[in-house]
């Protein structure tokens, strides 16, 4: 059987219009986003309909804007990669300019191109970097809170399988699928490696980053300083606060 091959880079809604930003405000709530549908809310509709993926106003609310309102955690950085996935070329920048290891990169600016300055302030109202970085030429940011929870993983894979149903009617197999995306190098632009976009995507977890000692002084009732090795442990459970009997 003949393999697919798509060319994601033709993939192109505009990032000149600040509009591409403005999306990000869309998903606040369910009932924000049918205002945007509505038009009872102004912005740009070749915009808002490729970042909620559908061909119509008038199309149903795709389920997974429904279910990310369950995790506001992550939803800010979800919706900003969802917005990188509307534009081929800014997902290919992502993946070879900006992308580093660990979930994180730096983002570069070496002109006043309006695609550039808007890509910089979506990262910033997503939180994916400190908003002192607003007019910096070097923006680091981070995507990892989103790859902490592997139910996100899950409702992004839905996203990349409506981005690519734009170039292919075809149901695709699994192998398909991750086919399309390593060839395009997905995992890349999110700063994962294959087997940790895979593993994200199938709702699995995976040890994204860890903590491999921890030194501990001044802590509550611990007097003297503690060293702890995590590494051949299997869970790491972090406590905010410890309330013990002797402080009640």
């Amino acid at each position: 059987m003949d393999s697919i091959h798509i060319d994601f880079t033709e993939l192109r809604t505009s990032w000149t219009k600040y509009d591409i930003v403005q999306a990000l405000d869309v998903i606040y709530s369910v009932d924000t986003i049918q205002k945007y549908k509505k038009k009872e809310a102004k912005i740009n509709e070749r915009i808002l309909r490729s970042f909620l993926g559908i061909n119509s106003l008038d199309d149903p609310i795709p389920d997974y804007w429904i279910e990310i309102q369950k995790y506001p955690i992550e939803k800010k950085i979800f919706s900003l990669l969802a917005l990188i996935f509307t534009h081929g070329g800014v997902v290919k920048d992502f993946a070879t300019k900006y992308s580093k290891d660990n979930m994180k990169g730096v983002f570069y600016i070496d002109s006043k191109d309006k695609q550039l300055t808007n890509i910089r302030s979506a990262l910033v109202v997503a939180e994916a970097t400190d908003p002192t970085n607003r007019r910096k030429n070097e923006v680091p940011y981070d995507f990892s809170v989103v790859y902490y929870n592997p139910k996100v993983g899950k409702l992004f894979k839905k996203v990349l399988l409506e981005r690519i149903s734009r170039f292919t009617n075809k149901e695709l197999s699994n192998d398909e699928f991750y086919s399309i995306c390593i060839e395009n190098e997905f995992h890349k632009a999110l700063s994962l490696t294959f087997d940790q976009f895979k593993t994200w995507l199938e709702g699995y977890s995976f040890n994204a980053c860890y903590v491999k000692e921890l030194h501990i002084s001044n802590f509550l009732s611990i007097k003297e300083p503690v060293d702890i090795d995590f590494e051949k442990s299997k869970k790491y459970i972090f406590l905010e606060r410890m309330v013990t009997e002797s402080h009640l």
